[in-house]
């Protein structure tokens, strides 16, 4: 089957509805379970436990978010001058917010539990509510995401 505007449209959108979708699911499960779980790692092992964490949550969420971002990027690109521009823009907005809000409130919060360490509950606390935002807007996209795929795949004649 040739490449063509349509099948890559519809592949980076695929591939952006996917890597979104994992990362909902794993910021989820961190928000819900395994950030709550830090106040249990005692003051010996705090550090240790913290810097395994965010080292092998680094390996794990790092494609994912770059396919994200890169899949996004070119999709606002190719969807400019189409009637879902702004709805793929909005998309991209959330997702800049992310990782605005993963550059300037997660990692920083990171940093300071990895010299104290995470059995600290006000740093506990804090990195559970600079979470939050990002978990619910990786929501958000997810719905939104979601909602665009079904729409051009069944919505009828193709829109592009």
């Amino acid at each position: 089957m040739p490449l063509t505007h349509e099948t890559a449209f519809l592949s980076l959108l695929l591939l952006n509805l996917v890597s979104c979708a994992f990362m909902c699911g794993l910021t989820t499960f961190v928000q819900l379970v395994h950030y709550p779980g830090f106040v249990f790692a005692d003051s010996q092992s705090g550090t240790v436990f913290h810097d395994f964490h965010s080292g092998r949550t680094a390996l794990v969420a790092g494609v994912p978010m770059l396919a994200e971002l890169f899949s996004g990027i070119a999709l606002i690109t190719l969807s400019f001058g189409s009637s879902l521009f702004w709805a793929f823009v909005l998309s991209g907005v959330l997702l800049a917010y992310i990782w605005g809000e993963t550059a300037f409130r997660v990692i920083p919060v990171h940093n300071k539990m990895s010299i104290t360490g995470a059995h600290n509950a006000q740093l506990v606390q804090r990195l559970s509510r600079a979470n939050l935002p990002r978990t619910l807007a990786w929501n958000l996209r997810v719905l939104l995401l979601s909602s665009l795929t079904l729409f051009i795949l069944y919505g009828g004649p193709y829109y592009l």
